[in-house]
C-alpha cells in the first residue's frame, strides 16, 4: 500500500519507454493488462492495481492471487506468501526437503493453501519452465545462474528477488541483470538493531545484529 499526500491527477511513467504515460484522476480506478500494456479495466474484469485517489491521500492496493517461482526458498517464505493469496511453484533438490515445505504448508494454512503450491525436485540452473510469472525469488549460492532463465520465465514488468549473504555474490548477480536487460536494480543490506525503552531513557542497544544479508530486487524489461 502506498500512502502520500492528495493529488488531483496521478501520472504513471513507464520506464521502458514502449507504453505512453497513464494519467489517473481522481476517484477509485481498477488497473489491468491489455494488449498495449497497463490500462484501464472495468470493475468486474481482471486487475491487477487499484488506485483510490481522493483528498485522504493516494492509496494502491495489489491484486491477491500473484503467480511466483521460489528456488531453494525457505519454508517459512512459502507460507508468508501464501498466506497473502500467492500462488507458488518451488523448486528444490532434496526431497526432504521438499516434503517438509510441503506438510509445513499444510499444517499452517490447510489444503486450500496446497491447491495454490506445488514443489518439484529439480536444478533451477538447468532452466524454469513456468512462463509469465509475476515473481521469481532465489536463494542460493550462484543467482546469477539463473537470471537468463528467470527473465525468460517472468512477464514484462516482474520483479525478481534474490537473497545473498555475500557482496560478491550481489555484484556477480547484478552483473547478470544488467546483461540480461533486467532494470530499476536495487540491493539492501538488512540490519538488526533492538532499541532500550525504558521510561524517558530511550536510546538503542548496545549490541546489535550488524548484518544479516543482502537483498536484491529488479523488474524485467520488455523483450529486446
Amino acid at each position: 500500500m502506498l500512502d502520500c499526500g492528495p493529488m488531483s491527477e496521478l501520472r504513471l511513467r513507464f520506464s521502458d519507454g514502449d507504453q505512453p504515460d497513464l494519467v489517473v484522476g481522481a476517484g477509485v480506478h481498477a488497473l489491468g493488462r491489455l494488449p498495449t500494456g497497463l490500462g484501464p479495466v472495468d470493475a468486474e474484469q481482471p486487475w491487477l492495481l487499484r488506485v483510490s485517489n481522493d483528498r485522504r491521500g493516494l492509496w494502491l492496493t495489489v491484486a491477491e492471487g500473484l503467480r511466483g517461482v521460489h528456488v531453494n526458498g525457505r519454508p517459512v517464505q512459502h507460507v508468508a506468501m501464501l498466506r497473502a493469496g500467492a500462488n507458488i511453484v518451488g523448486y528444490e533438490l532434496r526431497e526432504d526437503f521438499a516434503t517438509r515445505a510441503q506438510a509445513n504448508v499444510e499444517r499452517f494454512l490447510g489444503a486450500e493453501a496446497m491447491s495454490r503450491y506445488r514443489v518439484e525436485l529439480r536444478d533451477c540452473y538447468d532452466g524454469i519452465d513456468e512462463t509469465d510469472m509475476d515473481r521469481v525469488v532465489l536463494d542460493l549460492p550462484e543467482p546469477w545462474r539463473v537470471v537468463p532463465h528467470a527473465a525468460l520465465a517472468l512477464r514484462p514488468g516482474g520483479i525478481i528477488v534474490g537473497y545473498s549473504p555475500s557482496i560478491m555474490q550481489v555484484t556477480q548477480f547484478r552483473d547478470a541483470l544488467d546483461a540480461s536487460g533486467f532494470m530499476l536494480a536495487e540491493t539492501i543490506e538488512v540490519l538488526h538493531r533492538g532499541w532500550h525503552i525504558e521510561g524517558a531513557a530511550v536510546r538503542p542497544d548496545h549490541r546489535m545484529v550488524a548484518h544479516t544479508g543482502f537483498l536484491t530486487t529488479a523488474r524485467r524489461g520488455r523483450a529486446r
